[in-house]
């Protein structure tokens, strides 16, 4: 399960992107909100397990900015 603070990509995103929030809905579902790490773009969008399983690490906590 991906964590507040790690670095992700995945086909949800158009960029990497570092996790700001994630909730869980039903056990089943998740609520995403994350921070493009290019656009600084905010993300927000519903994830199934399969999805977030899906979803590459890039790193844990990210301190470069």
């Amino acid at each position: 399960m991906i964590k507040v603070g790690e670095v992700v990509q995945g086909a949800q995103f158009p960029e990497s992107v570092e996790i700001k929030k994630i909730e869980a809905f039903d056990e089943c579902f998740f609520s995403i909100s994350a921070i493009g790490r290019d656009s600084n773009r905010y993300y927000e969008l519903m994830l199934d397990e399969a999805d977030i399983e899906s979803l590459k690490r890039l790193s844990g906590r990210w301190n470069s900015r």
